[in-house]
């Protein structure tokens, strides 16, 4: 049995759909796989230190990347992925700020 989703934040258009098993439909070998696999979480970092999740603003609006990025930074993340060509660095940046995560955590 499968269960269309949309990925993404915001409900958009651009948003692609995507099938996803339930769990009762899971072979032993899948069970195998997930019960070994790492666990990944907001803060997870590389030897480095540079967090292996970020969180993206590609195509969104001013408003929803000042939303989403704040919501975003309490939520654990610390890796915002940001452009100037995304036209959104303005929210961004007040996302950042309105969170009360210390720009050097970021």
């Amino acid at each position: 049995r499968t269960t269309s989703i949309k990925m993404g934040c915001f409900p958009s258009k651009n948003a692609p759909n995507k099938s996803v098993e339930s769990p009762e439909s899971k072979t032993k070998a899948e069970e195998s796989a997930q019960s070994s696999a790492v666990s990944l979480t907001p803060s997870s970092k590389n030897a480095l230190g540079m967090p292996l999740l970020g969180f993206g603003t590609y195509q969104m609006s001013v408003e929803e990347a000042e939303k989403s990025v704040c919501e975003a930074l309490k939520a654990g993340f610390r890796h915002i992925d940001s452009a100037q060509g995304y036209n959104n660095e303005e929210g961004t940046g007040r996302g950042i700020k309105e969170s009360g995560v210390p720009r050097a955590d970021i």
